[in-house]
């Protein structure tokens, strides 16, 4: 399935007071390519025209969707088009299921040593402490619905300090106490191991910036003063283009792309230079996103030391683990404070544990754990900029350029950032 999706295309025409012929919708499940070319019909068809989209609408239309011999493809698998919409019940059991199990198996790393039992014991009457581990499924009303992948329980929360804590879709210990009933008195995080790095090679400077919004805005200038930072590179972390804007005012997506790749090739050819897409780019919706597709920023693979990744992604830099995120997950977070949200990424070990909230690709693997320990943890979407340390993780969490005009230049040799706004 594509980037612009089926729902996105319904709800574009319901708005514009549209209605879509079944035959349209047949096409599209058969031809997902031509998503984009639908969108940009439905934004564009005049008023007084037919309240209808027909398929003769699209086969008669001669909007071409390719430049230059580059053909618009829609990268990735099935994407879920709304966060509105779960994934079908089986696909999320089996999701689950899987992270209940590697979690669990994260926490048996650990250097404390508890011994878990099962939900159903924990419900029975005994005395004194029992820990139980378990993916957190509701929260109300001072309890805690949780699935151990045998039994569902709710268990009422002793402390609001415990509720507080808890994230939807997290898996996690929990304390249990039986004193006329099981009650939670404690519960504990995954966590990510603290290593001290002291041995590692940590030199230069890396320029982060985040939601350039290619297409859309004139970024020569932003480009002409990046060219004279004095960096070993340059990560480009979600939303390099705003495709919705970009069809808004009748231009395509790869124009976008385009001029990402005019201004990346006047950067210094010994400059790294990593793109990372966002919500709004040209790729699967729901994550994990694929990276851009090939003949969308095929420009931009000929400028030396270029790199485009998928989102998440992780990459090497000397001995140093890179871990990218174009943030959408942080909806996840929204109990918390920005920069406590981060760490609580990092807490849980997931990018983004509560299903529904942003659109996920179906998989009965769940992507979205954070398997590998990184070194740097970079992270957009956030309203303020962010410079954390954590469990010895350097996490740095890059506003919007489009909103903020603030640029990160990361120095490795003094673990800070600076910030630049433009």
């Amino acid at each position: 399935m594509s980037a612009v999706n089926i729902r996105e295309i319904v709800n574009e025409a319901l708005k514009r007071e549209m209605q879509i012929k079944p035959e349209v919708i047949k096409f599209i499940k058969e031809n997902p390519d031509y998503t984009s070319k639908v969108l940009y019909i439905i934004i564009h068809k005049k008023k007084g025209e037919s309240a209808f989209l027909t398929l003769s609408d699209i086969l008669d239309n001669n909007t071409d969707l390719a430049t230059e011999n580059a053909t618009i493809l829609m990268s990735g698998g099935r994407s879920f088009s709304d966060s509105a919409l779960p994934l079908p019940p089986e696909e999320i059991s089996l999701m689950l299921a899987d992270r209940l199990n590697r979690l669990k198996s994260m926490w048996a790393i650990r250097p404390e040593k508890i011994n878990f039992v099962s939900l159903q014991f924990v419900v029975r009457q005994f005395k004194g402490y029992r820990w139980t581990f378990a993916i957190i499924l509701k929260k109300n009303d001072g309890h805690l619905l949780l699935d151990d992948g045998r039994t569902v329980v709710s268990l009422k929360v002793s402390e609001n300090r415990v509720l507080n804590e808890a994230v939807i879709g997290s898996a996690a210990a929990f304390k249990v106490k039986f004193d006329e009933e099981p009650i939670i008195e404690g519960m504990s995080d995954v966590e990510v191991p603290e290593i001290k790095d002291l041995n590692k090679k940590r030199s230069g400077k890396i320029i982060v910036i985040s939601a350039i919004s290619e297409g859309e805005r004139d970024n020569d200038e932003l480009f002409k003063r990046l060219q004279k930072e004095n960096a070993e590179g340059i990560i480009i972390l979600g939303n390099l283009i705003n495709k919705r804007d970009l069809l808004e005012k009748g231009l395509l997506p790869i124009y976008g792309y385009k001029q990402l790749a005019k201004h990346l090739e006047q950067l210094p050819k010994n400059l790294f230079k990593i793109v990372v897409p966002g919500e709004n780019d040209e790729t699967n919706w729901g994550l994990p996103q694929k990276p851009i597709s090939f003949k969308l920023i095929k420009d931009a693979h000929n400028i030396a030391n270029f790199k485009s990744l998928g989102n998440p992604s992780e990459i090497r830099l000397n001995d140093q683990l890179l871990l990218l995120y174009s943030g959408q997950g942080l909806k996840c977070y929204s109990g918390f404070d920005e920069e406590y949200a981060i760490k609580k990424m990092l807490k849980t070990r997931h990018l983004a544990p509560t299903p529904g909230v942003i659109p996920l690709t179906a998989s009965s693997k769940d992507r979205l754990i954070v398997e590998n320990r990184p070194d740097i943890f970079l992270i957009s979407s956030t309203k303020e900029p962010h410079d954390i340390m954590y469990k010895g993780i350097w996490s740095i969490a890059v506003p919007q350029f489009a909103e903020s005009k603030c640029y990160g230049i990361l120095n490795l040799d003094k673990r800070q950032t600076d910030w630049v706004y433009f």
